[in-house]
This record gives structure tokens, C-alpha cells and sequence, in this order.
């Protein structure tokens, strides 16, 4: 296992892409399948899912959510919060290629009638409505700021419209509805994420909560901290956020999480973790701080 996570865990995405490749070509195997046959529990799951290109992780992290007993919707809201419209895109074909059926159909019916607003604001997000791009559009923000307050102030015996406020979240990108959110605080004494959590559902709400950060990966790292609080650490969950991480994101994470929590996730891992699993978690965390600061992105091309 020492061999398997130095040869593994200290490669970025794309070389363990091309590690797939060549272990095809010499012994006639996947090597996915083959590391998951030999690597088991947490551990295991963190090969796997990393070993995985961009939208076969996607799909494999649906079925972790709705494949078992019940819908894991952290593990949902984590992966629409996270991904943009053309990763969304990307990894819907390769589940419904997977699955040959429909993703909004098996979501709607996974998530059922009790999350109905939760499937109405990740149908948007698959549809490609979300704002993209780094600027803050600020020209409907007074509006936005107005409506949601509207919403959020109403009584008991007033309908909350969900669908106005999802057109409004989804719509803008992450720093816009971070500035939307610093706005409605400094407007109205209250933040915006409460006034949410008070009117909505649980998941709904967190979800919403977690579009209006700044950058996905303030939310991944309150997932990241909330998995090794209490009593025992959720090894499934830190493996399913780490394994999904390239050089970049994994970089804004660590720089999220010693941000907010003013330690090293590196530091916080090695007290919680043990023995497969902490020697690949760190392994992978040292890997994909990404030392050529993005060149790889240029010079990795294909030969021809």
C-alpha cells in the first residue's frame, strides 16, 4: 500500500490520467478497477475517485449519493456548488451514458417530494443557468437586494416563492451573490444566509447559503471541518471532497481552510486520520498544491 499511494497519490490529475493509459496498454486492465479490487474502505475510496477524469467523478459521486439507503445531499449540494455549467454538462452525459436513463428524472425521484426545492434549485443549475465568470455585476443587485428581503419578511399565512429566489441565486455568479449577501447584511442588520435558513428547508438552504460565498471553496471547507468534528471523522466524506480537487482548487482550499480555521488542513488531517488513509490524504494534498503554479496546463499537451 506504501508503494501504491507513492506511485498514486503523488500525481497530479492529468499524469494519473495518462498512468491509466499506460497500465491499459502494458497489462489489459483499468486500473480503477483494478486499485479498487486491492484498496478497501475510506482509503480506497480516495484512489478511486481521484484516479477518475473530471466527469466520470461526477457521475460516480451521483451514484455514492443515491445509490444506497437513502440521498447523501451533502454529498449532492457539494458537487452542483462546485462544478461549473460545463463540468455540470459534461458529467451529466457521462452519468445518462453510464446509465442510459435521465439525470433529472433519477434526481427528482431520489430526492422525492420532501426536497422538492432542493431538485428545483440543482435542475437549474443542470440546465447551465448559473452565472459564471469572476466580476461583480452589480446593475440588479438593488432589485435583488429588495426582492429577497420581500421573501424573506413575509409572515406564516404568506407564500415564500422558492422560484423567485433560485432565479435570482442561480443567476448571478459567486462573487455577485457575495456582494448581494454583504449588501442585504448591511442593509437590513440580518445576514442573508439566517433569513434563508429561517424560511426555508434545511438542505435548501445550505445550498442557497453556499451560492452565496465568494468562492466554492470557503463552502468545501466548512465540508472538510464539519467531517472531522464530533465524534469520529467521515473518511467517506473527506475522501469524496479531496479525491474531486485538482492543483488550483486544491490550493484554494488549503488557503480557504487556514483562512477560516487558521491551521494547516494538512496539520488537522494528520490528528484525525490514520494509517492508509492519512498517508494518502497527505500524500495528495502535497501533490496537487500545483508547484508549477498552472504551467502544467500549457505544457501537458498531447503529441500530436
Amino acid at each position: 500500500h506504501s508503494k501504491l499511494i507513492a506511485a498514486l497519490c503523488s500525481r497530479t490529475k492529468s499524469q494519473l490520467r495518462d498512468t491509466a493509459k499506460a497500465y491499459v496498454e502494458l497489462y489489459g486492465k483499468e486500473l480503477r478497477e483494478t486499485v479498487k479490487k486491492n484498496a478497501s474502505g475510506d482509503y480506497g475510496t480516495l484512489l478511486h475517485l481521484a484516479l477518475a477524469p473530471p466527469d466520470v467523478y461526477f457521475a460516480d459521486i451521483i451514484d455514492l449519493a443515491c445509490g444506497g439507503m437513502g440521498c447523501d445531499h451533502d454529498a449532492l449540494i457539494e458537487l452542483f456548488v462546485c462544478r461549473s455549467n460545463d463540468e455540470v454538462a459534461a458529467g451529466k452525459r457521462s452519468w445518462e451514458g453510464r446509465k442510459d436513463k435521465s439525470l433529472i428524472d433519477y434526481l427528482g425521484g431520489e430526492l422525492g417530494h420532501s426536497y422538492r426545492d432542493l431538485n428545483a434549485l440543482i435542475l437549474k443549475v443542470i440546465a447551465g443557468d448559473r452565472g459564471d465568470g469572476d466580476g461583480v455585476d452589480d446593475s440588479e443587485l438593488d432589485a435583488q437586494v429588495a426582492a429577497l428581503h420581500d421573501e424573506c419578511s413575509k409572515g406564516a399565512f404568506s407564500n415564500f416563492d422558492e422560484a423567485k429566489v433560485i432565479d435570482i441565486i442561480v443567476k448571478n455568479n459567486a462573487p455577485t451573490n457575495a456582494t448581494l449577501a454583504e449588501r442585504d447584511e448591511n442593509e437590513h442588520g440580518a445576514s442573508l444566509a439566517a433569513d434563508l435558513k429561517r424560511k426555508c428547508g434545511t438542505k435548501f438552504a445550505e445550498m442557497l447559503s453556499a451560492m452565496l460565498l465568494a468562492s466554492p471553496m470557503e463552502f468545501l471547507a466548512r465540508s472538510v471541518e464539519a467531517a472531522m468534528k464530533g465524534f469520529g471523522v467521515d473518511g467517506g466524506a473527506l475522501a469524496r471532497v479531496l479525491a474531486g480537487l485538482d492543483g488550483k482548487r486544491m490550493a484554494e482550499l488549503l488557503a480557504a481552510y487556514e483562512s477560516k480555521y487558521q491551521k494547516s488542513l494538512a496539520v488537522a488531517l494528520r490528528g484525525e486520520l490514520s494509517g492508509n488513509a492519512r498517508q494518502a490524504a497527505l500524500a495528495w494534498l502535497k501533490a496537487l498544491q500545483d508547484p508549477s503554479a498552472g504551467v502544467e496546463d500549457v505544457t501537458a499537451q498531447e503529441v500530436g
